[in-house]
């Protein structure tokens, strides 16, 4: 298969600098200079169980979500829509359809724009960053943008302004980027960062922005109006993942992975309290409304002094889950998304009463419903809809690299919990790409059942068809056809470079104008196409035993040495594509009377 050293050893590396800056900070876990230096108890309320009357099921796989400054409005972004509920009749007042993946939402502080950002999908998690800003009265684009170059996700941060005139995004180049959303001009740039901003955020007073993604691990403090920057930094922490201005504009609060919370002094740029905050990663974190403390969250959520790093609160423990986004947008009201890691549950927003620990209301998608992501392919649902006299569901291939696509057909198969087969129809327009999409018909599926899709080749029997496209930059081996006789053959013993380990073992002047050249299959290569500039034709031939043929054919066969290129290879995979989903009350709707 496709070598993997390049990133084995990048990998590596960056486990030998986190495992040296992980000794630098167990070694001396309390320097001097800190103020305070405190850890996490596991002292906590763990999650309650769930009150079937405080569910609002919200349709698609919850991505992001945000709340408007005065508590009024939530918006949730799914795999299907942007949907905007009043959080006091918790009714939901406006929706529209997404194509792409979003990534995350923000409102302006006053509420009057909403900006969105996500990837136009080329690949499972990869596809060019495109931000889009609406008018939440008119619910008109008023500022688009879109990148060159792919983004890898969790990239796509966004944050407004105080005035809610300018938004900062990160942007592929490993920079940072501010606009004037109704001019559409660039006000402010970064272009030097080691990578693209996790999290940024600006100053109380609009001047400056505070943004990770800085050189050794470091945190940048960014004025705007000059374009000068300091660096915070301190050996004891890990990378940045989130990074917090408080609204007194005195501290910022970052939380870093390994879990651990630095305080900073504005004054000085220091560090001046340290908190292990959580086991091994901070993934959201909001300050209180007026200072003095904030919230971070990962498998549970605390509240923290931010002068004594004292815990005040813990709450939500829920084991399997992930705390991925935090807003405490009133002084007892703290709102979470949760995302499952070991178990098949639903993306969540939850409403915490930071007094009680308790829930008072939920926003409940849909299962992330997705394969492992297996020689390079994912499985993943795209849609379910389910009338009175049916169900459509929607699946899509996702491939990690532009050049690998399946050489032949596939079909999905349908089983529910008691192991009963679903008949599937296949009923994908011609609109679409039948070679990484699907749409099937079949019965009406009862809420609330768990389904199993499963990923089938045809034929069945012989693993899942691939073709690698080496156009680009083909494999190149040389050959003497005057060496050979129409009929004789002769033994090689060649590795050509492809990316793939492909061993020539034998070739053949099978005729005047044909060479056939045998290969290694290595137990999963099928065949290879073959190029060269004075070439009429090729094709690949059978695997026998632990090897296989490809020819290629010539006008007139050359008489000196010539280049020939492999442009393909197809290999087989014996391996599964499979995953689990629940039948959800939002995947209920009305569709159109079926094609007979």
């Amino acid at each position: 298969m496709k070598s993997n050293s390049l990133p084995r050893a990048l990998f590596i590396l960056l486990g030998l600098i986190f495992a040296i800056v992980g000794a630098v900070y167990w070694l001396d876990p309390a320097p001097r200079s800190f103020k305070f230096s405190t850890t996490y108890s596991t002292n906590y309320k763990p999650a309650p169980p769930e009150n079937l009357n405080t569910i609002i099921e919200v349709p698609g796989v919850i991505r992001s979500f945000d709340i408007t400054n005065d508590g009024s409005r939530i918006a949730i972004v799914t795999s299907k829509a942007v949907v905007l509920y009043d959080l006091k009749t918790r009714k939901e007042i406006y929706n529209f359809p997404v194509s792409e993946n979003v990534i995350k939402v923000r409102f302006s502080p006053d509420g009057s724009k909403l900006a969105v950002s996500g990837m136009t999908l080329n690949y499972f998690e990869s596809g060019p960053l495109h931000i889009t800003v609406w008018d939440t009265a008119s619910w008109k684009p008023i500022y688009e943008y879109e990148s060159e170059t792919d983004v890898y996700s969790p990239a796509g941060a966004i944050a407004w302004s105080l005035d809610g005139e300018h938004l900062a995004f990160s942007i592929p180049e490993r920079g940072l980027s501010v606009v004037d959303v109704h001019t559409g001009k660039i006000t402010a740039a970064l272009d030097d960062l080691l990578v693209s901003p996790f999290d940024f955020s600006w100053s109380p007073d609009g001047s400056r922005i505070i943004t990770t993604g800085d050189l050794g691990y470091g945190l940048r403090r960014w004025r705007l109006d000059n374009n000068k920057w300091v660096r915070l930094w301190n050996a004891h922490l890990q990378p940045a993942q989130q990074v917090k201005w408080s609204p007194d504009g005195e501290q910022i609060a970052s939380g870093n992975f390994g879990g651990t919370v630095c305080v900073w002094n504005v004054g000085n740029n220091q560090c001046e309290g340290l908190i292990r905050a959580h086991f091994n990663s901070v993934d959201a974190l909001d300050w209180f409304l007026e200072g003095g403390k904030f919230a971070t969250a990962s498998g549970a959520i605390r509240v923290w002094d931010s002068h004594t790093g004292e815990m005040m609160s813990a709450f939500g423990f829920y084991d399997g889950i992930i705390y991925k986004e935090l807003r405490w947008f009133d002084p007892q009201t703290i709102a979470t998304l949760e995302t499952s890691y070991t178990k098949d549950l639903p993306a969540t927003i939850r409403f915490w009463d930071i007094s009680t620990g308790y829930v008072t209301h939920v926003f409940r998608g849909w299962d992330d419903a997705h394969s492992e992501n297996t020689a390079g392919m994912t499985l993943r649902l795209d849609d379910v809809k389910i009338s009175n006299d049916r169900t459509v569901i929607q699946v899509s291939l996702f491939f990690d690299d532009p050049a690998t696509s399946l050489a032949g057909d596939w079909i999905v198969a349908m089983i529910d919990s008691q192991g009963r087969i679903y008949p599937l129809k296949n009923i994908t327009p011609a609109t679409m790409d039948y070679g990484t999409t699907r749409v099937y018909q079949t019965v009406p599926l009862p809420e609330g059942e768990r389904v199993t899709l499963d990923l089938k080749s045809f034929p069945p029997d012989q693993g899942l068809p691939f073709m690698q496209d080496f156009s680009v930059a083909p494999g190149v081996f040389t050959f003497d056809p005057g060496s050979l006789q129409v009929g004789k053959s002769m033994p090689l013993d060649e590795t050509v470079d492809t990316g793939f380990p492909l061993h020539l073992t034998r070739a053949q002047k099978t005729s005047a104008n044909e060479l056939l050249f045998e290969f290694d299959s290595e137990q999963y290569y099928a065949g290879v196409m073959l190029a060269s500039p004075t070439a009429s034709g090729s094709s690949s031939g059978n695997v026998s035993g632990n090897k296989f043929t490809s020819t290629i054919s010539f006008a007139e066969m050359p008489t000196a040495p010539i280049q020939i290129q492999i442009t393909r290879l197809y290999y087989n995979v014996n391996s599964t594509w499979t995953f689990d989903f629940h039948i959800a009350k939002s995947m209920f709707t009305d569709l159109p009377p079926a094609a007979p």
